[in-house]
């Protein structure tokens, strides 16, 4: 009987440790070599128009001769959505994306038996934060060659406040960009605000 009990314990442990992991990821990844790549990435921390948006897309043959990213995304939540009351600057309950990537892409096309693969470098990014209205969009096209460091952290805080007179709005969030890029091709770098 103990050890069914004990059994259990770990089980329920271990179930408990796994629900609380999904709404954490994190990936690292490095590329390089020559061929055709195609990758996609969507995350989103809540449904809807809420939360923290972010969506990359990047085809093209060629040489990748470096390529690193990291990407680190977490969601709170309780039954009724974001946790625990604000109390400003750094307790607040938050949903958070923070991404990292640097890059550099040679266009070439490249022929194996199965066919060839002929198409200059695209590069998509598109991040956007639901509680603050703003969005951050990064873009390369008909690339020969792209060299290129992005860095983008995005926090959307729960907005309720512990002072009464604040209306609720001393946590709401924030979307923070450093970009830098050498490229053949056209570029295109945009960022909008308004009020959510």
């Amino acid at each position: 009987m103990r050890k069914l009990i004990a059994v259990l314990i770990i089980v329920a442990m271990a179930v408990v440790g796994m629900a609380g992991a999904a709404n954490y990821m994190y990936e690292k990844a490095s590329v390089k070599g020559v061929g055709y790549k195609n990758v996609e990435m969507i995350i989103s921390t809540q449904s809807g128009f809420h939360g923290q948006k972010l969506v990359e897309k990047e085809s093209g043959s060629g040489n990748v001769i470096l390529e690193r990213t990291e990407l680190e995304a977490e969601r709170q939540l309780t039954a009724d959505g974001l946790q625990m009351p604000c109390i400003y600057p750094n307790t607040c309950a938050m949903d958070y994306i923070n991404f990292t990537k640097e890059a550099e892409f040679e266009y070439m096309p490249v022929s194996y038996q199965t066919g060839t693969y002929d198409q200059k470098w695209v590069e998509k990014l598109c991040v956007q934060n639901y509680r603050i209205g703003a969005v951050l969009t990064e873009m390369y096209t008909h690339a020969e060659h792209l060299q290129k460091t992005t860095e983008v952290k995005t926090r959307g805080y729960q907005n309720v406040c512990s002072e009464p007179t604040n209306n609720g709005n001393c946590c709401t969030g924030v979307l923070e960009a450093n970009l830098n890029s050498n490229v053949i091709g056209v570029a295109h770098i945009g960022w909008i605000s308004r009020d959510p």
